[in-house]
């Protein structure tokens, strides 16, 4: 009886003959991508596993996963976070910001807070793109179209010629144009550096129109206070395209201990807080 051996069949091939979303694909050099077999959800790289925050508990020993989440909210208790990677070996949990994760094709890295067994922290940033962003989570994830990144996989797989660039959107679209591939029109920005940690703030001040906070590329102005209410105007340049966009939002004032800040109010733990560091 003859037996079916993907090996032998062309990556580009193989690729064209699955239908189901989700099913495993192949790149050129007939590298299999596919989610984590042990998990069901989860990209595996290098022994470690990346994956959305929402399958944490399935993939992260309670143990491990609890003191982690207990460290990172008593040391970064803003820090807002998408993604995650475990790595089995070692015991350390990587949060990262992937701040565009729901909205861009290949979403970047950003800020990312690793926790590591003994209590250590590692902190840092990067603009490194997640490719096959469908791996990170199941089919019936709500926030975008699972089908369609798994299509966008299969087609530039089946298109590459070469290992795929994941240093950078500008490196990646370098490549998609080497191979006539479509570039995503609305990338989204790169990180905006949205946590601070509470011992490193200034000396708190009374928010007042024209406060405003600027860390690296990312700045919000105060254009309006009245009563509880803030009208903030959030202005950034996206690291890896150079792209400026900005925003106006409505936030509420909040207090804690004295100091006040500004929040949003469908997500109450993404503060900004006064600084005397700037302003007029």
């Amino acid at each position: 009886m003859k037996r079916y051996i993907r090996s032998a069949v062309a990556p580009d091939e193989y690729n064209n003959r699955q239908t189901q979303i989700g099913s495993p694909l192949k790149t050129y050099k007939g590298s299999v991508i596919k989610r984590s077999s042990k998990y069901g959800v989860g990209k595996e790289i290098g022994g470690d596993i990346y994956f959305h925050k929402n399958y944490a508990d399935i993939i992260v020993p309670p143990d491990i996963l609890y003191d982690a989440k207990t460290i990172l909210s008593e040391e970064y208790p803003y820090f807002r976070y998408n993604c995650m990677r475990y790595s089995p070996k070692t015991g350390a949990v990587s949060f990262q910001e992937s701040p565009d994760f729901d909205t861009a094709r290949e979403p970047i890295v950003g800020d990312y807070i690793t926790i590591f067994p003994d209590g250590s922290i590692k902190t840092g940033h990067s603009n490194y793109i997640f490719h096959h962003k469908w791996l990170w989570v199941k089919n019936d994830y709500p926030r975008f179209d699972t089908s369609e990144s798994w299509e966008w996989s299969r087609e530039w797989l089946n298109t590459l010629q070469e290992t795929s660039d994941g240093n950078g959107i500008g490196r990646w679209n370098a490549q998609l144009n080497k191979y006539n591939l479509p570039i995503a029109e609305n990338r989204g920005v790169g990180s905006m550096k949205r946590y601070i940690k509470s011992a490193e703030l200034d000396i708190p001040r009374t928010i007042v129109p024209g406060m405003f906070w600027c860390e690296d590329e990312f700045t919000f102005t105060v254009t309006n206070v009245s009563g509880d209410r803030a009208t903030v105007v959030e202005e950034w340049i996206a690291y890896d395209t150079g792209e400026s966009r900005k925003e106006t939002h409505k936030y509420r004032i909040g207090s804690e201990n004295g100091t006040e800040y500004v929040y949003d109010p469908q997500d109450p733990e993404w503060r900004f807080y006064a600084s005397s560091s700037y302003g007029v």
